[in-house]
This record gives C-alpha cells, structure tokens and sequence, in this order.
C-alpha cells in the first residue's frame, strides 16, 4: 500500500476552491494520472455520488468507481473505491488562510490480488504522481 499527504497553499477563497475540488469530474485536470472522470451516480457532488475514473499506472490503464462516502460542505470529502485490483481512498480537506487557501489531502492507494507484488515500487510513483497532482491542483484552480 502506498500513503500520501500533502498540503498546498491556493490564492483563492476556501469556498470557490472546495467548490472546484468536490465536483470530482474535475479530477482529471489537477491528477496527472486520470485519463478521464465521469459522474455515474448522483447530482453534483454530495454524499453518495459516485465517478468512474480510469486511470493510468505503469503504462497501463484502469478503471474505478469512487463513492463519497464522507461530505462536509465547503470543507471536506473523502471518496473511496474498491475493485478487484485496487483499492483507493481519498480525503480532501479545504480551510480558509487569509486571502487564499490550504488544501489538505490525503491519499492511500493498494493494488490487490496479483498486481500486489508491483507493491514494492508503488510508494515511489504514488509519492511522485501526488506531488504533481498538488502542484497541478493549484494551477489549474487559479486559471480557471
């Protein structure tokens, strides 16, 4: 399994930034490794709307439906998705600093099954796709 946490300063209010970060069909523009996210389930986002995400990783593709499964308006959701290949979880916490922002998130993601034993490199290449989704998230936050 591999876990991450990061938090990024956003020059932009706590409430149009959550804004952005909760509609999840936006994911694919600050995570360097979504292909693309389509909401499947639910109206906007919420507790209970769900997104299938494909996604690459070492070249190859995959598919997952995330849930929230936890939503506090304007600062906080945290979304899940299980598979027969993976398991994800993800938390994304937004608060008010000043003029601007911190978003804090954190992430766990484990393959299961037989693409555990790409476990051992997993860390590595989740740590370094966080950081540019991070670094993304508040580029694409502030152009929009």
């Amino acid at each position: 399994m591999a876990a991450f946490e990061t938090t990024t300063e956003i020059d932009a209010l706590a409430s149009y930034v959550f804004g952005e970060i909760a509609d999840y069909t936006k994911a694919e523009l600050w995570n360097p490794a979504y292909v693309s996210v389509s909401q499947v389930d639910g109206v906007g986002p919420g507790l209970g709307a769900k997104y299938a995400v494909i996604f690459t990783f070492y070249g190859r593709q995959f598919d997952l439906e995330y849930e929230v499964v936890e939503f506090e308006a304007q600062q906080r959701i945290v979304l899940e998705a299980k598979s027969r290949r993976v398991q994800a979880r993800d938390e994304i916490v937004v608060k008010q600093n000043g003029a601007g922002s911190l978003v804090h998130r954190s992430a766990e993601f484990a393959f299961t099954g037989p693409l555990r034993l790409l476990d051992g490199g997993l860390q590595v290449a989740f740590e370094s796709m966080s950081k540019r989704a991070a670094v993304n998230m508040g580029e694409q936050l502030l152009a929009a």
